[in-house]
Parts: C-alpha cells; sequence; structure tokens
C-alpha cells in the first residue's frame, strides 16, 4: 500500500507542476503550442512527458509505428521487399554470412557494391539468424528509425528550452512537424537502405555536441559521442568529414577542445583510416565500388549536377526552402549574439543542416526520388525553424491565436503528405523494381543452361536468381566501374562501356524492369540514349546478339538480348527469337 500511495502521490505532484493548483488546465503564459498540449494531451501523458530520453523514446515507438505505415499506404503499399539497391545490399550480406565472402557473385570478384560497411555487417548478422530475412530487416529499420525520432524529439525539447520556451512545448511541436515527413518515414523503415541508421547516427553525434558545448564543466568522457564518431565513417565513407567537421566546430565553440571531443576527433579519423587500410587490402581501392561507378571524375560537372539536386530539393520539396531560409536567418543571429543560451546549439544544428547540403552538392547529388540524401537532415531543417517559431510566438491565448496555429499546421501537413501522394508512383517503382527482378530471377532458375546475365538493375535479381550476373552499370563489377572515369548519361548509372561490355559479353540481357513486354511490335525509342549508351544500335552488337521475349506461361514474360552462342546451346521453348528487321530502334 505504501508503494501505491508513494506512486499515486508522485503522480498528483507531476499534475500540479504541469497545472498549477488548479485542477483545470488554464491558458498560461508560454509559447502557444505549450498551452494547445495542456488542452489536448491527456494529464497522465502530460505527467511523465518529463522523462526525456525513456519518454521520447515511447513516443517514438508509437509515432514510427502509426505514421509510417500510412506513410507506405499513401504510396500505394508495395510490396515489402525494399528497393533495388537495398537488395544489393542483402546480396553481399548474405553472401557474406555464408562464408563466399564480400562477394555480388558467389565465387566472384571481390567488389563493395554496397556503399555502407556497417549496415551490410548489420544485415549479414541478420542472415545467421533462424529468421525471415525481410520481417527482421524491416524490424531492424523501424527501431533505428523510432531511435532517430526520440533523438529529434530530444534536440527539439533541449532547443526549446534554450530558446526561452518549455521542453513540453518543444517536445509537442516536434511530434506535430515529425508528422510532416512522410517521406522520412517511407524511406527510413520500407526502403531497407542504411537511411535509417545514418539518421541516427547523424543525429547523436549532433545531440552529444550540443551537451558537450553547453556543459560546464565538460564531460571528460563520453561512450556514446565516441560511437558515434566511430559509426560515422563506417556508415557512409562521407561520414568522416562530417563528423570532423562537426566535432572541430565543437572544438571551436567551446573555445578549445576537452578530452572527450579530441578522444572523438581521434576516433572517427581512426576508424576512417582503418576503413580504408581495409578495403585496399580486400578490394584494391580505398573507396567503395559505388563511388567509382557513379561519382564522376569531373569535379565542375558533380557541382553543376550537385547544384541542380539541391535547387530541385529546396524548391520542390514543400517547405524546404522555408526551413533553410529560417536556418540561415537563426545561424546569422546565432553568429552575431554568441553569448545567448541558444547560440551554439542552433550554430550546431545549422551548420550540419548546411554542411550536409553542401557534401553531396560536391559529390553530384543522386537519382532517387524525394531526395534520400537529405532526408536524414529533413527533420532537423524543419524541427529548427518550426520550434524557433513556437517559442518566439507572441503570448497568444485565446480561439483566434488557437485557430491560426490550427491553418498553419493544417496547411503544412496537408501539403506534405499530398506532396507524397502525389509522387507516390515514382516512390512505388524503387519497390516494384525488386519484386520484378525476384519474378524473372525465379523464371531464370528453371532454364538451361543458366544464362550469364546482364542486367541494369541488379539488385532483386540478385536475391532470387542462383548464376552469374554483370551489373551492367558497373556498381558490382570493377572493370566496368573504372572504365570511364567521367560519367556521361542517366546520373549514377552512366558507368557503362561498350569495349569492357564486348570483352565480357553476357549470355542474356534481361529488360525485365519494363512494365510492359513486346512482342510483334518490338519498339526502342530510347535505343541511342538509354542506359546502355546506344550499344543496341551497332552492328557489332546485333551481329552478337538476337532479341529474345522470354514467356512463363500466361502471366510472366519479358523481352531481352540473347548471345546467338547461348540460344544454340539452349532448346527452351519459352524462349521466342525475334528478328531485329522488326524492332524499331530510335
Amino acid at each position: 500500500m505504501s508503494i501505491l500511495r508513494h506512486t499515486t502521490n508522485n503522480f498528483l505532484a507531476r499534475l500540479r507542476l504541469i497545472y498549477g493548483a488548479n485542477t483545470c488546465p488554464r491558458l498560461r503564459k508560454g509559447a502557444l503550442s505549450d498551452s494547445v498540449a495542456t488542452i489536448v494531451l491527456p494529464p497522465f501523458l502530460l505527467a511523465y512527458m518529463q522523462r526525456d530520453l525513456f519518454t521520447h523514446g515511447l513516443i517514438a515507438l508509437v509515432f514510427t509505428a502509426t505514421f509510417a505505415p500510412l506513410a507506405w499506404y499513401a504510396i500505394g503499399a508495395p510490396d515489402l521487399v525494399g528497393i533495388d539497391d537495398a537488395a544489393i545490399t542483402r546480396n553481399y550480406a548474405e553472401n557474406i554470412a555464408a562464408g563466399h565472402g564480400f562477394v555480388f557473385n558467389i565465387g566472384g570478384e571481390r567488389v563493395e557494391g554496397a556503399t555502407s560497411l556497417l549496415w551490410t555487417g548489420l544485415i549479414a548478422i541478420i542472415y545467421l539468424l533462424p529468421v525471415n530475412d525481410a520481417v527482421a530487416i524491416l524490424t531492424l529499420t523501424y527501431v533505428i528509425t523510432a531511435g532517430a525520432v526520440a533523438l529529434y524529439l530530444t534536440i527539439a525539447s533541449q532547443l526549446a528550452l534554450r530558446l526561452g520556451g518549455t521542453a513540453r512545448a518543444g517536445l509537442f511541436a516536434a511530434v506535430l512537424l515529425l508528422i510532416g515527413l512522410p517521406d522520412f518515414l517511407v524511406w527510413s523503415v520500407f526502403s531497407m537502405m542504411e537511411t535509417a541508421l545514418w539518421s541516427l547516427m547523424l543525429t547523436l553525434l549532433i545531440l552529444r555536441l550540443i551537451r558537450q558545448t553547453d556543459s560546464d564543466p565538460p564531460d571528460q568522457r563520453d561512450p556514446w559521442l565516441v560511437l558515434a564518431a566511430c559509426a560515422m565513417p563506417l556508415t557512409r565513407p562521407e561520414g568522416v568529414a562530417m563528423a570532423a567537421g562537426l566535432i572541430v566546430l565543437a572544438m571551436t565553440l567551446r573555445g578549445g577542445p576537452n578530452r572527450a571531443l579530441i578522444a572523438a576527433l581521434l576516433t572517427t579519423i581512426g576508424t576512417c583510416v582503418a576503413a580504408v587500410a581495409f578495403r585496399l587490402w580486400y578490394f584494391g581501392y580505398p573507396m567503395p565500388n559505388t563511388y567509382y561507378a557513379k561519382v564522376s571524375s569531373d569535379r565542375v560537372q558533380n557541382i553543376v549536377d550537385g547544384a541542380k539536386y539541391l535547387a530541385d530539393f529546396l524548391f520542390a520539396r514543400p517547405f524546404a526552402d522555408f526551413g533553410a531560409v529560417a536556418c540561415a536567418t537563426m545561424l546569422t543571429l546565432a553568429v552575431l549574439q554568441p553569448r545567448r543560451e541558444w547560440a551554439k546549439a542552433i550554430t550546431l544544428l545549422a551548420c550540419t543542416v548546411f554542411g550536409v547540403l553542401a557534401v553531396y552538392v560536391v559529390l553530384g547529388g543522386d537519382h532517387f526520388t524525394l531526395w534520400r540524401l537529405y532526408l536524414p537532415i529533413l527533420p532537423l531543417l524543419i524541427l529548427l525553424a518550426g520550434v524557433a517559431m513556437q517559442s518566439q510566438l507572441p503570448r497568444i491565448a485565446g480561439w483566434r491565436g488557437t485557430m491560426a496555429a490550427a491553418a498553419g499546421l493544417t496547411l503544412y501537413l496537408g501539403l506534405s503528405w499530398l506532396f507524397l501522394y502525389q509522387n507516390r508512383a515514382d516512390v512505388a517503382k524503387e519497390y516494384d523494381l525488386t519484386a520484378k527482378g525476384i519474378a524473372f530471377g525465379n523464371f531464370l532458375n528453371t532454364v538451361e543452361p543458366p544464362p550469364k546475365l546482364g542486367v541494369i538493375a541488379a539488385g532483386g535479381i540478385a536475391l532470387s536468381y542462383e548464376g552469374a550476373i554483370s551489373d551492367l552499370m558497373g556498381l558490382n563489377w570493377t572493370v566496368m566501374a573504372h572504365a570511364n572515369p567521367v560519367k556521361e548519361g542517366y546520373r549514377n548509372h552512366a558507368s557503362f562501356d561498350a569495349s569492357t561490355f564486348y570483352q565480357h559479353p553476357p549470355d542474356l540481357i534481361a529488360l525485365f524492369t519494363r512494365d510492359t513486354c513486346q512482342d510483334d511490335n518490338w519498339s526502342e525509342p530510347r535505343a541511342s540514349s538509354g542506359p546502355m549508351k546506344g550499344i543496341v544500335m551497332e552492328t557489332q552488337f546485333q551481329q552478337m546478339y538476337q532479341p529474345v521475349v522470354l514467356r512463363d506461361g500466361a502471366t510472366g514474360c519479358w523481352n531481352g538480348y540473347a548471345r546467338r552462342t547461348w540460344l544454340d546451346q539452349t532448346s527452351e521453348p519459352r524462349i521466342l527469337p525475334r528478328n531485329w528487321a522488326d524492332l524499331t530502334l530510335g
């Protein structure tokens, strides 16, 4: 009974701290969102909102479990197979777990076609366990995403305090603002990429650096900071530049280094050196093969492409431009008023946002829809602007202020979710690409002799096809990736080289990525400008290959180009040759 009485008294004491002496909540002085939170949220939830990260973690788990499925449904509820690039990572992880090494084809060359060493290792552990790999990976991405959301909430709460508001107001504002980021949730939870892990480690690093710059005396031992500093270069290669830059900035803001910051800086540099040494020893190159396949040696062109990528993000993604302007304004104020309580935290957060934006300008951007490279900082961009506005709102009380805030929030949420819905086809096709590859691979496993397959989308097919695969885009083929240092063509998929192709010709080039199968009226409108850069127009190619239609009963139908020497070896009735004269090439 005494334990129950103590718990009850503690609960009531928390209520009194929140509501004051009166049992009926009042609109008191403070930010508008704090007043709205007092009205909307139940007292028992408010009473325990002060448990910081534990509370934020519980809220994040519920938040992610609620809104991530809604975002997935908004894009049409595609198959839960992840996107094609994630399937490539899964293929490497499965081969590692099976003892074949870091290889794309069993028995093939060592090639690092998965950008994230750490994420590949985590997925490999899953393949060692007696679990369904897809379900386990989705569970992992859900938990990691929830962890990242919890850290975003913590940052928002601490920022609100520094700006003169309350932690509760910042938390409530952050929850509402994060609801307007369904694109972040779709990519983090369902893509099966390293996006969630990247977001978690970047946010953990920022949170610990804010603590280091503000605490007095500073923490001399910070294992969480060291963990984030270690994980950043292993999660993505550019992580070392981001981590080192932010740590040095934290040292500057503190007026000098301390033991924890020095340890973090040495850790991130040491981890990067170790990763490069491992790559040189194991693969023969200091960077992942994806870097050589995607990033052009023409630095000027990279910056031009990256600037287009940034401009598209700022002007096409709702509220991204507004958030960037707000961040720039707050950073300016922090520089002009360095002694203000919020100046150091604002400087770190804003520099993180602009630093990440700049890094991917230099690297040339990306081809994926919804700007997945910028998604980890999108919550920071929105929260930094939103929490600052919330904290600086006039002390508005009454129904007019509440209605104005509700109207603004409705506009923000409506436009954000409408944007995802309008782009649902572009998002869903990334998942459909994986499903198509798996289906075609299962069919091809029944064909004799099994062809050496040439593909332009190497992920889903690698999860099912048991034969050898040549990635014509070079992501998983070292020679192809390095053949042309200057990349001209489709962004991130411009490494195809005709001379390399002819030196290592595959038996079958599969066009399983298409939505329709063509038979008698076969037309190739992009034959001269597609991913294979017009090779199908060449006489040498047409002499070596023959168009074919592959049929699997009444449901499966695919186009392709089969090498004539392989066609002579197979008597497969489901492979139907066609004549080049019957094709319309454009």
